[in-house]
């Protein structure tokens, strides 16, 4: 056997005696547990038995001591009138009593005759009391009689004097609520005689201009005002007139054309094709831009506004209620203003922006590196609020929280803030943005129209019942796609290529038997009739005014409505008229600018087509209503 064979051997036996001492580890191991649970399970029984007999013991003691107090209870009384009365037999049977019994029972007959002398007077008095109630009542009976008589006679007269003195203060009141309707539709009268003879000079206004235009030789190039209606006493705002600052502006660039012409609640943006911008009206919050040591504001227009370098090239003028934007030729944006929810996107801890201020845009909210910023391509101003698009696509908004409403954003935004919602990306290339008063409009370049934000008006196009919405959701009700779209304080309009004019949110409802109009709303775009009227092109633009609808036609004809006829079919048609031109003129673009105040219609003329004889270039058809017979234009709470 070799050394392998007896290493071999030995690791054998090692194995068999590592083996067995196991085996004898486990038996001993199994041993002491199998010994140890007999134990714990002797151990556990003992405590059960224990428990038991100490749970026995004390049930048991619990009701003999229960059993004991019963019975004392029940026999300490009679132990105690057993004792009182023994005690009573001894004390009689003692000598000491037996001497003086006699005493003892005349003490015990006063005290006898004690207690029945006071039963006695209690009865007598309790007798005499009642006796005397019995009286009082009575007497009280009698006197209630009589009482009732005289109070119900002078209740009865004081109410018949209450009924006189209230029929003859219901008389007198509504003698003074008739004086008081009477002299109130004196006073409106008397305002809209003044609103009508501020428009008759407003459109006299216009009309020079064209003139001057025509004497200029620049009819074709300049924005042209074809028709101003002012609603609302423009004097306090606009005390020359609001088209002499216009001309104000023009002598001041006699070789320059209107470029752009915005309106604000309460002032007016007007810019040149020479790179000036001009602004005139109330500065209460900086809305002209001239700088923060004046808020006077100004009847027209005295020099261009301040924190610009003039001139620039203008691409975009946005007007908010109090701001406004500019966008330039290289893709800057400039806003000032009031700034009270951040609307301006800069200066965050100023409330008024008082000269223009560039704005910048990056990805990162809160940078301000100009190497950050982006191109800004397109922009629009609401309300309270701003939305913006660069070369990118990327949509960015600012301002107040509640009027963006989009989810993400609970506060006021004082810089653009980069909009990455899946909702937005996922619409693609988009064409414009449009702000309203608290809702977004985004109409891609596939011609779908989407909307977000919060309008109960109706104005999100969505249903009575999604009057707000933090994503960015298509409307589904304009079957074709839109081309163009304009929204306004109250309404919105928007076109197809078909021509097919769509309107929602409130409109004006004539109403034939009080001659007056009333407001109407629709929560979904319906489909306007331009059956009517003498319309003979396809609509190719709307734009929209205070109450106005205006759509410029393939024939370069303008046509307008301010409210709709009562359907007679369930079918709601505008009530139509057509913007008389010169003769020789048609328009190729329209723009309606509109506040609380006054309306104004631009257009850009083209010649060399004949249209049907002019009557002015101002003037609406006197034969047609134009404006209903109620000022409904007012709405203070739009501008709240």
């Amino acid at each position: 056997i070799g050394y392998a064979g007896i290493g071999g051997l030995r690791w054998k036996a090692f194995m068999i005696s590592h083996r067995k001492i196991r085996a004898a580890i486990k038996i001993q191991s199994n041993w002491r547990r199998h010994a140890a649970q007999k134990v714990a399970k002797k151990l556990r029984y003992e405590r059960l038995r224990n428990n038991a007999a100490t749970d026995i013991q004390r049930v048991w003691r619990g009701y003999l001591g229960r059993l004991r107090v019963q019975l004392m209870r029940l026999l300490t009384p009679y132990a105690v009138t057993i004792q009182r009365f023994w005690r009573g037999y001894r004390t009689r049977q003692s000598a000491m009593y037996r001497s003086h019994a006699k005493l003892f029972d005349r003490i015990r007959r006063g005290f006898v005759e004690d207690r029945a002398r006071v039963v006695i007077q209690s009865c007598m008095r309790r007798f005499i009391v009642l006796s005397r109630l019995q009286n009082v009542t009575q007497a009280a009976y009698s006197m209630q009689k009589f009482a009732q008589a005289k109070l119900l006679r002078v209740y009865v007269s004081n109410l018949h004097a209450a009924t006189l003195t209230i029929q003859a203060w219901w008389r007198g009141n509504r003698v003074r609520r008739i004086l008081q309707e009477e002299k109130l539709k004196l006073v409106l009268a008397g305002h809209l005689m003044r609103a009508e003879k501020q428009t008759l000079q407003e459109c006299q206004q216009a009309v020079v201009l064209l003139r001057e235009r025509e004497l200029r030789g620049r009819l074709k190039k300049s924005w042209q005002l074809v028709h101003v209606n002012v609603s609302v006493e423009r004097d306090d705002v606009y005390p020359k007139g609001w088209a002499a600052g216009i001309r104000t502006v023009e002598s001041f660039n006699p070789g320059a054309d209107l470029s752009h012409v915005e309106l604000g609640a309460f002032h007016t943006v007007v810019a040149t094709s020479s790179g000036y911008v001009y602004t005139y009206g109330l500065n209460d919050r900086g809305q002209l831009s001239i700088g923060a040591s004046s808020t006077s504001g100004l009847p027209v227009p005295v020099q261009p506004i301040s924190g610009i370098l003039f001139p620039i090239k203008i691409v975009q003028v946005s007007c908010g209620v109090d701001h406004t934007l500019l966008l330039d030729a290289d893709g800057r944006v400039f806003a000032w203003g009031s700034n009270q929810h951040g609307q301006c996107g800069c200066a965050p801890r100023q409330e008024i922006v008082p000269q223009a201020t560039e704005v910048y845009f990056a990805p990162v909210r809160g940078a301000v590196n100009p190497m950050l910023k982006r191109t800004i391509s397109t922009l629009s101003a609401g309300a309270y609020h701003n939305a913006a698009i660069d070369d990118k696509g990327r949509v960015y908004m600012w301002g107040r929280g509640d009027h963006i409403y989009i989810r993400g954003v609970f506060s006021d935004v004082p810089l653009p803030l980069w909009i990455t919602h899946e909702s937005i990306v996922d619409i693609g290339p988009l064409d414009r943005v449009v702000c309203g008063l608290g809702f977004t409009y985004l109409l891609a370049k596939d011609g779908a129209l989407y909307v977000f934000g919060q309008a109960i008006n109706g104005q999100l196009g969505l249903g009575s019942k999604h009057r707000r919405s933090r994503i960015a959701v298509p409307i589904e009700n304009i079957d074709e796609r839109v081309t163009s779209i304009s929204c306004g304080v109250h309404t919105t309009l928007a076109v197809t290529p078909s021509g097919t004019v769509y309107q929602w949110g409130v409109f004006l409802l004539w109403d034939p038997q009080s001659q007056v109009c009333v407001k109407a709303q629709s929560f979904v775009p319906m489909p306007v009739d331009l059956r009517r009227g003498g319309i003979t092109g396809v609509a190719v633009d709307v734009k929209v005014g205070w109450w106005e609808g205006v759509i410029l036609t393939s024939d370069g004809l303008l046509w307008a409505w301010n409210f709709f006829d009562q359907p007679s079919d369930g079918i709601f048609r505008p009530a139509v008229y057509q913007y008389i031109l010169a003769e020789g003129q048609c328009v190729r673009a329209v723009h309606v600018v509109s506040s609380p105040l006054f309306s104004a219609v631009f257009s850009k003329l083209e010649g060399d087509k004949t249209a049907e004889k002019a009557r002015g270039a101002a003037a609406a058809p006197s034969a047609i209503r134009t404006r209903p017979s109620v000022n409904p234009n007012w709405d203070p709470m739009a501008y709240n």
